[in-house]
């Protein structure tokens, strides 16, 4: 099946935030996602399945830097490269819109995550302690171009 990745419209919203109920246990909330469509320094990329969303991201790109504020994939769409496809879309805005830096948070327990960002070259470069609600840590993790 072909992912098609698209930008989000404000009536994606409430499909979006089902998937971010399902992914994570400290949830954004519907205005906090439709915060992101608020300003151009957001980008923001679904990919549907049968006119279902099944895979979001958002990144903010300020100058010469950029942040993957959130990435999730439905769990039952896991292992079919849509997070992959998503960071791949990320990487490619960042480069057009000539950042030099992206950014982000992952929980330490995150293993898949970890994994993913360190096959498109992130790195380590420090830790948010108490970062997540349940008080799990956070890792930063930068990839410079």
């Amino acid at each position: 099946m072909t992912a098609n990745v698209r930008a989000w419209q404000e009536t994606d919203i409430s499909k979006i935030a089902q998937v971010e109920r399902v992914c994570f246990s400290d949830p954004w909330s519907e205005k906090d996602l439709l915060s992101c469509l608020s300003l151009p320094i957001y980008k923001t990329y679904l990919i549907e399945e049968n006119s279902k969303i099944v895979a979001y991201a958002c990144q903010s790109v300020i100058f010469e830097d950029s942040e993957v504020l959130n990435i999730a994939v439905a769990p039952n769409h896991r292992g079919r490269g849509y997070g992959r496809k998503l960071m791949q879309e990320m990487l490619n805005t960042a480069v057009a819109l000539k950042a030099c830096n992206v950014f982000l948070e992952v929980r330490v327990s995150n293993e898949t995550a970890k994994s993913l960002y360190r096959s498109f070259g992130f790195e380590e470069y420090g830790l948010r302690k108490n970062y997540y609600p349940d008080g799990e840590n956070a890792l930063l993790m930068k990839k410079t171009f």
